[in-house]
């Protein structure tokens, strides 16, 4: 693993070695593809290993949240200490404050509230929606923290799509106030990305964005040793196979591989281009949804989706007063730029 993620970036410096790879954009785009199908169905492996009304799925939502980062926290340990020891030291003394706010914001911040809605009744499909606020939020903080200049036709874009999502958490018939709330709290998800990828942008711009990653999954991974108790190891042992391999899937497919992958495809194509791939995650989530669970959106739902991704494309498109690093992609990954 080591050496395949090193290929795109100096050991030593953390600066990017010349590119090897195929010329053509085609075959990046075809990686860019499998990324979000990989992330299209982790909406749906986290429904199944949720504790839900007429499912077997055996995690609470916050023991989900424990079961599937400290096998990451264990994996990226072993690559920091085995491969790039002396560089995390020297990275954790320069900004292990800032990394364990960042990790906080993007383990138990982010998964805590897609994962508490995902329990409560917002479908996968619903889920990846909210996630498409991220360059949206990315946007109105960039320009309330850095200063960035946004024009009326993005914030135009910003409230078209803030009311899609309104039409999304009412398209639930019969659940009163409940669904759009558990929309809301379920939208805090990709706000705490956001966050997440503003204070770790000096950190990548000035070394290794994948070291930086890893270091702030260990860290916010490690208040998670206090979620472990007898009754959560009981429903692990308790897993059946399948179980096993879905989490295995968010854990080693969606978070480390994916993760690793997103940042190396960002060393080959323009940000603004794999940002914009994040809105493949409504369409396939949605799609596989319908083939393995049979599960159909209702209308104003799907209403209120192509109202929200018309607004987010109405913003990130046309010319910018200003050239903004952080309007361009989304959740700004390096490789803090998503997920799931």
């Amino acid at each position: 693993m080591g050496k395949g993620l090193e290929d795109y970036e100096d050991v030593k410096t953390g600066a990017p070695r010349k590119r090897k790879g195929p010329e053509g954009k085609g075959r990046y785009l075809l990686l860019v593809l499998l990324l979000f199908v990989i992330w299209g169905n982790s909406f749906l492996a986290i429904d199944a290993l949720l504790a839900q009304p007429g499912t077997s799925g055996p995690f609470q939502w916050g023991e989900l949240v424990v079961a599937r980062f400290l096998p990451v926290m264990l994996l990226c340990l072993s690559y920091c200490l085995g491969f790039r020891f002396h560089e995390s030291l020297a990275l954790l003394r320069r900004h292990g404050l800032r990394l364990l706010i960042m990790g906080l914001l993007s383990v138990e911040g982010y998964n805590c509230f897609l994962y508490y809605g995902q329990q409560h009744g917002i479908a996968p499909s619903i889920a990846a929606l909210t996630i498409s606020l991220n360059p949206l939020f990315m946007m109105a903080l960039g320009s309330i923290i850095l200063g960035e200049i946004i024009t009326s036709r993005q914030w135009l874009g910003f409230f078209i799509s803030l009311g899609g999502l309104v039409l999304v958490s009412l398209g639930k018939g019969g659940g009163g106030v409940t669904y759009p709330l558990l929309v809301a709290v379920t939208a805090l998800a990709p706000l705490s990305w956001v966050f997440y990828s503003i204070l770790g942008k000096p950190i990548h711009e000035e070394g290794s964005p994948l070291l930086a990653t890893f270091l702030s999954l260990i860290l916010g991974s490690l208040p998670l040793f206090l979620g472990l108790s007898p009754g959560l190891l009981g429903k692990a042992w308790g897993m059946s196979l399948g179980q096993w391999g879905l989490l295995g899937f968010l854990s080693i497919l969606c978070t480390v591989v994916g993760f690793a992958l997103w940042n190396w495809l960002l060393k080959h194509l323009p940000a603004s281009t794999v940002g914009f791939t994040v809105f493949l995650n409504p369409p396939l989530a949605t799609l596989f949804s319908y083939l393995f669970l049979g599960k159909i959106p209702a209308a104003l739902q799907i209403l209120g989706g192509a109202v929200l991704l018309t607004g987010i494309f109405l913003a990130l498109t046309g010319k910018q007063r200003e050239p903004s690093p952080l309007a361009a992609g989304t959740p700004q990954f390096h490789p803090q730029k998503e997920p799931s």
